[in-house]
Formats: structure tokens, sequence, C-alpha cells
């Protein structure tokens, strides 16, 4: 089930703050918000075709923020409050909190994973394998067809730092694109 933007901030711990409101400039009083802007700073979320969005201020009637477009360049835009994209491109949806990605060091696919393999990913229990086919997730862990594929455990101190969900957590060797 998908939820709605200002549901996943609300999960994020971002709800219900109040102080520090930015001031009407035609009034002088505070503009009413569910979320603090300053409390978003720096959060991030995805857009249904995996595109990264920051949020910066949320009202009643819109979210602001801004979408990563290249490498180190964003877009501003606005989505409905329900974290709906303005237009009719719903793959620009918001649709859930952003993960960022297992952080490997440089030479992770040549000294630490065998030539062989090709994957590596986190199960479950936190634990990391390297596999040797594309694994597929079940409800706990990782798995492979075990005629076709290889698995190992990577010892812990070579794991990859990563605090997101296991199922987030799969890489790939650069370059290697699974024959089917």
């Amino acid at each position: 089930m998908s939820m709605s933007a200002s549901q996943l901030i609300a999960k994020s711990g971002l709800a219900n703050l109040t102080e520090g409101r930015p001031l009407n400039i035609k009034t002088g009083r505070r503009i009413k918000m569910h979320f603090e802007p300053t409390a978003l700073n720096g959060k991030y979320y995805k857009m249904g075709d995996g595109r990264k969005v920051q949020i910066f201020l949320i009202e009643k009637c819109c979210i602001w923020g801004r979408y990563k477009v290249a490498h180190n360049h964003w877009k501003s835009a606005m989505w409905l409050s329900s974290g709906a994209w303005t237009g009719s491109n719903t793959k620009k949806n918001i649709t859930e909190i952003w993960t960022d990605p297992p952080q490997v060091p440089d030479d992770f696919w040549t000294r630490v994973i065998s030539p062989w393999m090709n994957v590596a990913a986190m199960d479950g229990d936190k634990k990391w394998y390297q596999y040797s086919i594309n694994p597929e997730h079940s409800t706990t862990a990782w798995q492979y067809n075990h005629i076709a594929g290889l698995c190992s455990r990577i010892p812990p101190e070579y794991a990859p730092k990563f605090s997101g969900d296991w199922k987030d957590s799969l890489i790939v060797r650069p370059g290697y694109e699974e024959t089917k």
C-alpha cells in the first residue's frame, strides 16, 4: 500500500512541529503549517521514477521542494499536498522515503568480492552475502537459483556501510548485466 507524501513525512517524525514558522509578508502573522521547514531541510524522498526529492515547505494546498535531474543539478517543483505531481506525469509523484545506497570503498569489487561474484546484498539479519547472479527477496532474506548461481558470506569487517532496509541493499558490480 502506498502512502501519501504527508503520511511519509509524518512517519519520518516531522509532523506537528509549529515553532519557527515563516511570516506572511502582508499580514505579519505566522503561516499555518503542519511541519517545521527547518526540520524538513535535509530530508529526502523518492519520486515514482526513482529520483531524489528534497522538501522545503508544506502548505495546506501543496508541497514545495526540488528534485534531482543530474549529478549536481536540481529542479524546483511543487506537488499537491497528497504528494501527487501537479501535472499528468504520475512518475513524478512522491512515493517513499529516500534511502541512500550502500557505501562501498572504491576497491570493493576487486579486493573484497570474488571475481565470479557480481552482486552483493544484506539479508534481514544484517549479514552481507555475495552472489554470482541476481537474487530475489523473500520475506526476510535474498534468495537465488542454487543450480545456476553461487553465494557466499561477506565477513562483517568488509561489509558495506548501510543503515537502510535490507530490501534496498542490493548492489551490482559495475558493468554486470545478467543474461536471461
